[in-house]
C-alpha cells in the first residue's frame, strides 16, 4: 500500500489527475453518511444495493453509504471534479478509482483524512515524478 499525505483537496484531486491522465479507470464517489445530496459532479446516485464497485470506508453498523454510479475517469470529467471542488468536500467520504469491470479499489482520496492511498505499489515512481511525497510505510496517525 501507498500512503500520500496532503494538505488540501486540490492535492486529492491531482491524484484523480494522475489517474485520468494515464491510463483507463473509472471511478465512484462515496458519501458522508449524514449526506443529504442527491448527486455530484451532475452524477445521480444509485441505489443502494447495485455493487459497482467496493468502498474504501466501512461501517462497523453494516452502514451502506450512498455513491454515485461508476464513471469513465476521463480528462473532461476530471475537469468537471475540479469545478465541483465545495460540493466534494462537503458531501464526500471518498472518491474512489478502480481498473475497468473491478470491483476491489485501485485508489482513493479520503478529503477530511488528509490521505490518499493506491494500492498497487508499482506506481511510487511515477507517482512521485507527478510530485506525490510517496511512501509505503503507513502514518503512525493511521
Amino acid at each position: 500500500m501507498l500512503y500520500i499525505e496532503t494538505n488540501s483537496l486540490d492535492q486529492q484531486i491531482e491524484l484523480i489527475k494522475f489517474f485520468s491522465c494515464n491510463g483507463e479507470y473509472d471511478a465512484i464517489f462515496w458519501l458522508f453518511p449524514k449526506s443529504k445530496s442527491r448527486e455530484i459532479c451532475d452524477l445521480k446516485l444509485a441505489p443502494k444495493d447495485l455493487l459497482e464497485g467496493k468502498p474504501v470506508t466501512t461501517y462497523g453498523d453494516g452502514y451502506k453509504p450512498h455513491k454515485t454510479r461508476r464513471v469513465k475517469l476521463t480528462k473532461e470529467f476530471f475537469y468537471k471534479i475540479s469545478d465541483s471542488r465545495k460540493s466534494i468536500e462537503k458531501q464526500c467520504d471518498s472518491v474512489v478509482i478502480y481498473k475497468p469491470n473491478e470491483e476491489e479499489w485501485l485508489a482513493c482520496a479520503i478529503g477530511h483524512e488528509n490521505m490518499c492511498l493506491v494500492r498497487d505499489e508499482s506506481l511510487k515512481p511515477e507517482l512521485s515524478k507527478f510530485g506525490f511525497k510517496v511512501t509505503s510505510e503507513k502514518p503512525e496517525f493511521w
